[in-house]
């Protein structure tokens, strides 16, 4: 009994090992940009180093390679705080509260001190492992020192972590936040070597000891999943149900797979050893090919409607939808491998030595498919605008009113049309449908007399003409679609960013909305730029390194006041706001709302609810305004800018406007 839960938890320790590998891949792969995310990596390397260790300790048989790894445990222990005080700083920051970095630096330096304990063989003892169910090192009085500082850091940082959810304003982040808490609590227990202070009571009750051992090693493998969950939204700007489903993805493919593997190989393996003698055998390998295997055959068969059952919910039907279009999406690609077909059936038809497709394209007419060696005509013709493509064609074009062949020196040239919903496509009998037609494009047969075809050939000849004639609908609608998706992209990447951007706080929406989503693209990113200096105004890297800095009206400033870019920039900022103040003594009426934002806000630096307060407006109106405001100083300083720049400026490309 004993012997079948140390084997578990032993695959289990070795599982959160490569659990925790696999999401700081994931982390470093998605959003690394997000200090959330980075701290978190930290997080998970520490997780990583302790219980490695300890999976790679517990089947060690060398003395001292045992010992070695006991103290690289021991290592990512100490660490382990640290990293804890880091995560719920940078959380603490993501809702909006600024934490003094002196407050936190203490763990890095407690961390350094213990590292110096540890390699001196001050903080821990010798390695024992006479009559206890596992060995570990023997503690100190530095030890005990250590256990304080440990439960003292990691209770703090869970603190912060509540308070971040106490300062977290949606329900759904909220939830999240309460994962992250509990999340953040499983490892900081699970790690802990409970070895240095309870060997007696595990030596007198070893079915409890690893009972105990083994549910914390379960808790801690689930919650750190959970607490990946929660901070995989971090730093994204993509649906939710996106974020989701990579992750599960993700869990699939690595640590699932990799986990029930490696259970699969050590359970065979010490059967082997325990009923063959050789704990190496031809059925370890073949056990670890079929375990991969089976599972990456059940999450290609699966996987996609796990992740509709869990994730899509009500838009199930939808996205469903979606992927089968994107699924069957015919593509230009694959359009003109299927035009090369149908031209390659109607040359074995009708015996033609060549044969093309042309496609109307707004005002051109292009070949888009031949077959065979086309004739030089033809391939001059590719270089010119439509009305020079054929010139007994261009008359036909123009007025639609013909429904007959046209001979060309070389090729018999057949009209396409779109039809109606109803109609059919006679090459003899001329094109005839109901509805509205409109011109599609044209095929060119060589040396071909159409007038001499077998009805049978007629017919089958039809019948290529009208695949054509769909598949360059097709190819116009799918033209259409795509310019359409394109137009859409900046909305939809602007509203997923201003949902990103919501998940924490209501005044993140709001700061959100607006933004660069200006007519006049430049102006948006030069308000954006004007709103981080003004951020920044009394110092800060905003100020001093913000692309307006190279503006002619700020050099000119530095050059006149021989000062920094910071002063400089500072100088234009201020007068520009000046030129925004309205005439006579200042009010608090509408025609000094702007001005009075930018002059309370930024240059004396009053809270946003007391600027609210005095002007008597909503803080979500106060935001509005702002946006305005700073819309209208980045005009007044474009306008600056351009009296100041010359002719030769323009010419050289100098100044930020090139």
């Amino acid at each position: 009994m004993i012997t079948a839960i140390i084997t578990i938890n032993d695959i289990i320790t070795a599982g959160i090992a490569i659990t925790a590998f696999s999401l700081l891949l994931y982390a470093l792969a998605f959003n690394l940009r997000n200090r959330v995310a980075r701290s978190f990596s930290l997080l998970m390397l520490m997780v990583v180093v302790i219980y490695s260790a300890e999976a790679i300790a517990s089947n060690a048989q060398d003395i001292e390679l045992m010992e070695l790894l006991m103290s690289v445990e021991w290592l990512g222990i100490i660490w382990l705080p640290a990293t804890y005080t880091r995560f719920s700083k940078s959380l603490l920051s993501t809702t909006g509260l600024s934490v003094r970095r002196g407050v936190y630096w203490y763990s890095f330096f407690f961390s350094v001190a213990f590292t110096g304990l540890l390699l001196s063989g001050n903080l821990v003892g010798d390695l024992v492992q006479a009559n206890i169910p596992a060995p570990h090192l023997r503690p100190t009085t530095w030890s005990l020192v250590f256990t304080l500082y440990y439960g003292f850091t990691i209770a703090l940082s869970l603190y912060n972590v509540y308070r971040a959810h106490q300062r977290t304003r949606t329900t759904t982040m909220r939830r999240r936040m309460v994962y992250l808490f509990f999340g953040c609590a499983a490892p900081a227990v699970g790690a802990f070597p409970y070895l240095l202070y309870g060997s007696e009571v595990a030596q007198g009750i070893p079915l409890v000891f690893w009972l105990v051992a083994l549910m914390l090693n379960l808790t801690t493998g689930a919650f750190i999943v959970i607490m990946a969950y929660s901070v995989a939204f971090f730093g994204v700007s993509l649906p939710d149900r996106v974020v989701k489903s990579r992750l599960m993805r993700w869990l699939l493919r690595g640590p699932i797979t990799g986990v029930f593997t490696l259970g699969v190989v050590t359970i065979v393996r010490r059967l082997g050893e325990l009923y063959g003698g050789t704990p190496y055998s031809a059925y370890v390998p073949i056990s670890m090919v079929v375990s991969i295997l089976l599972l990456e055959y059940l999450v290609t068969l699966f996987g996609n409607r796990i992740q509709h059952v869990l994730f899509y919910g009500p838009n199930n039907t939808d996205l469903e939808e979606l992927q089968a279009v994107q699924e069957r999406l015919v593509t230009e690609s694959d359009l003109q491998q299927f035009l090369e077909m149908t031209l390659g059936a109607i040359r074995e038809l009708t015996r033609a030595d060549s044969a093309f497709i042309a496609a109307v394209d707004g005002l051109d007419l292009k070949r888009i498919a031949s077959s065979g060696e086309i004739r030089l005509a033809v391939q001059e013709a590719e270089t010119k605008r439509r009305f020079d493509f054929f010139p007994e064609f261009k008359d036909f074009f123009h007025g639609h009113q013909s429904e007959g062949l046209f001979s060309e020196e070389y090729y018999s040239l057949i009209p396409l049309y779109t039809a109606g919903n109803a109609g059919s496509l006679s090459v003899n009998g001329n094109l005839q449908a109901s509805g509205q037609r409109e011109l599609i494009g044209m095929v060119g047969l060589e040396q071909v007399a159409i007038d001499d075809l077998e009805e049978d050939q007629d017919e089958s000849l039809s019948f290529l003409l009208e695949r054509i004639t769909i598949a360059l609908q097709d190819r116009r609608a799918l033209t259409t679609i795509f310019a359409a998706l394109r137009n859409l992209s900046t909305e939809m990447d602007s509203i997923q960013r201003i949902r990103a951007n919501a998940r924490f706080t209501p005044e993140s929406l709001i700061d959100s909305i607006g933004g660069d989503e200006t007519g006049d693209h430049d102006q948006g990113e030069m308000a954006r730029w004007v709103k981080e200096a003004l951020t920044h105004y009394w110092g800060g890297p905003k100020l001093s390194e913000n692309p307006l800095t190279q503006l002619h009206i700020v050099q000119a400033a530095k050059t006149a006041a021989d000062s920094s870019n910071a002063n400089a920039l500072r100088t234009v900022l201020r007068g520009a706001i000046e030129k925004m103040k309205p005439q006579g003594q200042q009010r608090y009426t509408n025609d000094w709302l702007l001005f009075n934002i930018l002059d309370m806000k930024y240059l004396n630096g009053k809270k946003v609810r007391e600027i609210a307060a005095q002007l008597s407006i909503s803080e979500a109106d106060f935001y509005r305004k702002q946006r305005v405001a700073v819309d209208e100083l980045t005009r007044l300083i474009l306008k600056q800018e351009a009296a100041s720049i010359t002719p030769t400026d323009l010419d050289a490309g100098s100044g930020i406007l090139r």
